[in-house]
């Protein structure tokens, strides 16, 4: 197979596309297994009057993930890290409790 790629240098790319494709469809399915079973476990361990809310949480803490990183690195990049990450887990224990009373 050494051989084989010395005469057909393309080969070596597509064998490396190959393994590419594989390797980002493995993470894909792991993740996906993962939040599933997340999911199961949220919902198998809480009473079913409060199911809705939990899921409501999950989902609102991982929509607003993306958007609390970037600010979280614009406030970093201004001040220093620990009064950014200060700041960020006020604000997230804030909107939490705001949610719990609502």
């Amino acid at each position: 197979m050494g051989r084989n790629l010395g005469r057909h240098p393309q080969a070596h790319g597509f064998l490396m596309l190959v393994f590419a494709t594989v390797a980002v469809m493995m993470i894909g399915g792991s993740s996906t297994a993962v939040r599933a079973t997340n999911n199961n476990l949220l919902l198998t361990n809480t009473p079913e009057e409060l199911r809705e809310r939990v899921m409501a949480s999950k989902t609102f803490n991982e929509s607003i993930s993306a958007i609390a990183m970037v600010l979280t690195g614009a406030l970093a990049d201004t001040t220093n890290i620990t009064l950014a990450l200060s700041v960020v887990g006020g604000a997230g224990l804030c909107v939490t409790r705001g949610l719990s009373v609502a």
